[in-house]
Parts: C-alpha cells; structure tokens; sequence
C-alpha cells in the first residue's frame, strides 16, 4: 500500500504542483475562515446573518460555474491527453462574458424580490452580487484551462492573492471603517478580480490567439450532468442559510450562519483534493487505472478529513461556536425558530 501511494503521488498531479495547490486550497480556506471570524465580530449576529445569507446565495449561484470549470478541465485534460491543441480560451472567455452579462442583469431585475425575501438594509447588495458574477464566470474557464493543464501554481497564487489582499485585508479595513454588509460584500468582489486578472495573465497569449473558426471543444452533455450533480450538493449545502434570513429573527439568523460557517470547516481540504484528482479522472474515460487510482486514494482521505471534522464538531458544538465567533453567538442564547417581524 505505501509503495502504491508513493507511485501515486510521483506519477499523479501531485508531483505536477498539486500538492502546492492543495496547501494553498487549505491556507485560502483558512483565510477565508478568519474573515468570517472577524467580520462576524465587527457585524454583530444580526448584520452577519444578512451577509451569511448573501454568500450562500453566492455559493448557490456558482454551481453553474462550478460546473462550467469542469467541463472545459475535462476538455482540455481529454485534448492534452489525445495530443490535441486545447480547447479555444478566446472564444470561451467571450462566450463567458455574454452569459454573465445576461446573469447579471437577471439578478439585477431580481433585485426588489431578493431584498424583500432576505430582508436586506439596501438594494444595492444585489446589485453588488450581481458585479461579482461576471468575473466570476470568466475566472471559472480561465482556472479549468489551467488546472486542465495541470499547471496548479499560477492558480493557486491566484487565490491565494486574491483571498488575503482581496478579502481578508480589504474586507476588514473598509468594515472597521464603518462600510457594514456592503464592504464585506464588496471585499469578494475585489477578490474574485484579483483571482481572475492573474489567470487571465498566465493565459493571455492563449486568449489573444486568433482561433476563430474552431470549436471551444466543451461537451454540453457533460455540462449539463455536471450542473445537476453539483446543484444538488451545494444548494442543499447552502440554502438553510438563505432560508433562515427569511424566517428566524435576525440575530438569530446571525447565530445560525456562524453554526453553519463553522460546519463547513470539513469542507477545507475535500474540494481541493477532488480538484487535484479531476483531471486525472479525465484519462481514459475514468476507465483507465490511473482514473481509478485517483479515485481510491482521493476518497480515502476525504473520508477521513470528513469523519475527523464531523467528530469535533458533534462533541463539541457550542464551545467551537464561541470560541471561533465569541460569545455573541452562543448558542444558548439562540431563540430558534421564531418569525422574523
């Protein structure tokens, strides 16, 4: 077994940056963690619960772009593997830039609903979620190409800029100036153009190449299966936090962002290791050896980071809670399941 987990991880996309990727995924993750902490405290249970509510809404409206990241890794690991030129960067980046225009704008006119379900201080916190998306969808093509490639630094670089000067040092300076659920709202914004001005940089001889007449290369089948299994996962993840902005009072919906926050912590390294292990998925139709390979090992240490996290949290629900967000959020002091007005 230890010789097999040595091949594993020399001849996989471990050894091709992976492992930085991965170390990178768990520093970004814990920044972001420390910025839920801080502005938590800044806030206060009842501002929070307003931007806990917006952020899952966030997660929720990324699926598809979840899914779009892995349809054009799928292509550009299956082209790469064929010997193939990849996918057309250019043409899916304004493809991308159409469809979250055209997402944007929808949100947009969404807007009156959103704020009246969320409750929301202003109607200008849609509107800043609605900015976000369109560097959202061409960051998501930009880093499948890239991980595609299996080429995890510039990526994880990425991220890891955008994450501490984007969210983490903008985010709080603007909120301890007085700028509330607007600025730490923002502050994802700014950190999503971060993320994406850098792959965009990485590739931009690819964007700037004139492949006109090609296909992009991405399957819509896949997309669409990949949209379906994505969506069941983060919208049952996600909408609980959404839900109870609407239905709990607000300092309640406060506490309850943080429980949930804090439950995602087993969430850290998970995705980044499904991410590594994707590309190689893409060999031989997940058929060949080295697919299955990927598989068994990736499911493993999930598994064992899941069960780990879930343990801690179950034994110790309300000291982890107060612990990571203060004593403001005590659960003990949580009014469950009153109305909101």
């Amino acid at each position: 077994m230890v010789v097999r987990l040595r091949q594993f991880l020399t001849s996989s996309a471990f050894a091709r940056g992976g492992l930085s990727f991965l170390i990178a995924t768990l520093v970004v993750n814990l920044s972001n963690f420390v910025f839920h902490m801080v502005i938590s405290r800044l806030l206060g249970p009842s501002s929070y619960g307003e931007l806990g509510s917006l952020l899952n809404l966030m997660v929720i409206v990324t699926v598809p772009l979840g899914a779009l990241q892995a349809a054009v890794t799928h292509a550009e690991a299956s082209r790469r593997e064929a010997q193939r030129p990849g996918v057309n960067v250019g043409r899916l980046l304004r493809q991308g830039t159409g469809f979250g225009v055209v997402g944007a704008f929808v949100i947009i006119a969404l807007a009156p609903v959103i704020t009246s379900f969320l409750h929301l201080g202003s109607t200008w916190l849609v509107v800043v979620l609605a900015v976000w998306l369109i560097p959202s969808v061409l960051g998501a093509v930009l880093q499948g190409v890239l991980i595609g490639r299996l080429r995890f630094g510039p990526v994880a670089l990425a991220s890891l800029l955008g994450s501490f000067v984007g969210r983490l040092a903008f985010g709080i300076v603007l909120v301890q100036l007085g700028g509330g659920v607007l600025a730490a709202l923002s502050a994802s914004v700014f950190a999503q153009l971060i993320l994406t001005g850098i792959v965009g940089g990485v590739l931009f001889r690819d964007i700037v190449s004139r492949r006109q007449g090609e296909r992009t290369g991405i399957e819509l089948r896949g997309s669409v299966l990949a949209i379906l299994a994505l969506g069941g996962f983060w919208v049952l993840s996600s909408e609980d936090t959404v839900l109870t902005r609407h239905f709990l009072i607000a300092h309640d919906a406060g506490i309850y962002a943080a429980a949930a926050t804090a439950g995602r912590v087993a969430l850290f390294l998970p995705g980044a290791i499904a991410t590594i292990a994707f590309p190689r998925f893409s060999v031989g139709r997940g058929r060949s050896e080295v697919a299955r390979n990927a598989l068994r090992w990736s499911l493993a240490a999930t598994a064992g980071i899941g069960f780990l996290g879930t343990v801690v949290l179950a034994v110790f629900p309300s000291l982890v809670i107060e612990l990571l967000f203060g004593s403001n959020y005590s659960l003990v002091r949580a009014t469950w399941l009153v109305p909101i007005r």
